[in-house]
C-alpha cells in the first residue's frame, strides 16, 4: 500500500479473515482513509462494508472522494479542441490513450493491441482519467471527449 492514501472497500463479508476487511485494517493502521460503499443490509457481501462504515469509514458517494485533494479542480479543459492542445499535467501514457482515440474511438480490447502496453497498467490510467473528469468510456468505446 506504499503511496496509497485512501481505501475503497465496495464489498466484504461478515468474517473478520476477509481479505477486504484485513486491507482495511491494514490502512487504518497506516493511518490511510477508509471509504466504504454502504449496500443492502439484506446482502451477506455487504456485512463487512457497512460494519467499517458503522466503525467509522467515510461512506463513498462519488469518485471525486479519492482524487487527492477533492478541492482541486481538474487542469485540463474536458474538451480538447485538438492534440497539440493536450496538459502538460498529463503522463506519457495519458497522451497516448488520447492521441490513439482522438479521431478513431475503439473498444479496449483495440487499444490494448494499439499501445502494446501493460493491460493493468492502461486500465488504472483510463481510471485516473476518469477520476479527473475527463469522460472517455463512452457506450464500451474509448473516446475523446
Amino acid at each position: 500500500m506504499l503511496g496509497v492514501k485512501k481505501l475503497l472497500v465496495v464489498e466484504a463479508g461478515e468474517k473478520s479473515e476477509s481479505g477486504s476487511l484485513l486491507t482495511a485494517a491494514y490502512a487504518k493502521e497506516q493511518n490511510r482513509q477508509v471509504f466504504g460503499a454502504p449496500n443492502s443490509i439484506y446482502s451477506r457481501e455487504s456485512l463487512g462494508t457497512n460494519k467499517l462504515i458503522d466503525e467509522g469509514a467515510k461512506i463513498y458517494l462519488n469518485p471525486s472522494q479519492l482524487l487527492l485533494d477533492p478541492m482541486r479542480k481538474p487542469r485540463v479543459d474536458n474538451k480538447i479542441q485538438n492534440s497539440k492542445s493536450i496538459g502538460e499535467d498529463l503522463t506519457s501514457l495519458e497522451k497516448a490513450i488520447l492521441m490513439k482515440i482522438e479521431d478513431n474511438p475503439m473498444t479496449l480490447g483495440e487499444l490494448l493491441l494499439n499501445l502494446k502496453k501493460n493491460k493493468s497498467d492502461i486500465l488504472e490510467t483510463i481510471s485516473i482519467m476518469e477520476l479527473k473528469g475527463r469522460k472517455i468510456n463512452v457506450g464500451g468505446f474509448l473516446k475523446k471527449q
